[in-house]
């Protein structure tokens, strides 16, 4: 405490550093300009302290004295209206928030902090009140190191799950390669329903390019056995009387080469893919001599060309009926659809290294030869026998039954 002083503007008593414990005021700034007058008559005072201890606004003949209660000598002095105003508002010089300043356009108000109070709890926790503690810092960036070291355990963490999963499908590849197959395991019999026997026979060959055959027409029944002119061909059985139906190839795990049991009526059909042909041979052919089937009413060849997604629909281009289809360079879809909504698709590739004929194709009226890739030429022939001259019949029987 400055013993002697007293604040230039309200004559309250000053701390150490020259500042008006009352209004606030920095005496160290204004002393000499602001001294005090000894009258307080003529200066512009928001208040005066007397000697007595008594306090009154300057230029009001009103005057607030400090009442000591008998009964309570500590009381401290009550707040004037204006004094309280200031403190709530907050506004600079006023009240207890001495050294404030306000900020006009966000209302918050700061105090200036000296050497002495800056590390004091009590100024951090003012600051706080009043806002200066809420503004917030800028977040830091991370910088690239940080970035570059969560990348590359990302693409660590990848890695090594690739890894996991290659050992683990290596794992099991080399289980299953390494499987000791077991026969017993495998049950399938393509002749489990058959109750029905052949009788003897005789001796009977024949041997056939890739196309269909019906057995009691252009193949006499018997138990046959299958050989490929070449490495790989399948035979194909459909025999819905006989609750047959099988493909086999000398390929096969467990192929019935050996073992074709063709009743009269069964759809044989022969695929090899190239101009190989399968030879059939049994010791017990039927009938060989009295072979079924009817003469081919159709005796017209077609040489037809479609181009790319062009079409040749047999009624229109062509008569109906059962051909050989033969050619060097062809690949078309054959389409039927019957009155009742089912359809038929299969591809017919006929070519180079490939095979040149496929034999004994039905295509009733409304049959559809489509090229999906290119030009298409080849040749229709009519088949020497056919079956039946209702030729939707055929598809009715071996496929839609």
């Amino acid at each position: 405490m400055m013993f002697g002083r007293t604040c230039s503007l309200c004559g309250g008593k000053l701390d150490g550093n020259l500042r008006c414990r009352e209004c606030g005021l920095d005496n160290t700034q204004s002393f000499e300009y602001y001294s005090k007058n000894g009258s307080h008559e003529g200066v512009s005072l928001t208040h005066v302290h007397e000697d007595d201890g008594s306090v009154h606004e300057a230029g009001n003949a009103s005057v607030f004295r400090r009442q000591k209660a008998s009964n309570k000598p500590n009381q401290p002095r009550r707040k004037s209206l204006q004094e309280q105003t200031y403190e709530q508002r907050g506004e600079p010089g006023q009240g207890r928030g001495y050294g404030q300043t306000a900020d006009p356009a966000s209302g918050k108000v700061f105090r200036k902090r000296t050497d002495k109070d800056a590390g004091s709890s009590a100024a951090k926790d003012w600051q706080e009140w009043q806002g200066v503690g809420n503004r917030k810092k800028p977040k830091k960036k991370a910088g690239c190191l940080v970035w570059f070291i969560i990348l590359f355990v990302i693409f660590e963490c990848i890695g090594f799950a690739g890894s996991l999963f290659d050992d683990m499908f290596d794992d099991w590849d080399s289980d299953y390669s390494s499987y000791d197959w077991d026969d017993s395991d495998y049950d399938y019999d393509p002749y489990a329903n058959l109750y029905e026997e052949i009788g003897e026979g005789e001796e009977y060959t024949i041997t056939l390019d890739d196309g269909f055959y019906i057995v009691g027409e252009n193949i006499p029944a018997g138990y046959y056995e299958a050989e490929c002119e070449e490495d790989w061909g399948c035979v194909a059985v459909t025999d819905p009387n006989h609750e047959i139906n099988f493909t086999t190839s000398a390929e096969d795990f467990y192929s019935y080469m050996d073992d074709i049991r063709l009743f009269d009526g069964a759809l044989v059909e022969i695929n090899t893919g190239t101009e190989a042909t399968i030879t059939l041979t049994t010791e017990n052919a039927q009938d060989v001599d009295q072979l079924g089937g009817i003469e081919n009413p159709n005796t017209k060849e077609y040489v037809l060309s479609i181009g790319e997604d062009e079409q040749a629909v047999a009624g229109i281009d062509f008569e109906p009926g059962v051909y050989d289809v033969s050619s060097d360079d062809m690949e078309v879809d054959l389409v039927v659809e019957t009155e009742e909504g089912d359809e038929y698709d299969a591809e017919l590739t006929l070519g180079d290294d490939l095979s040149r004929v496929r034999r004994n194709i039905y295509l009733p009226k409304g049959a559809t030869l489509e090229s999906p890739y290119g030009t298409s030429k080849f040749t229709l022939t009519p088949s020497e026998k056919v079956s039946t001259t209702d030729y939707m019949d055929y598809y009715n029987t071996y496929y839609f039954y």
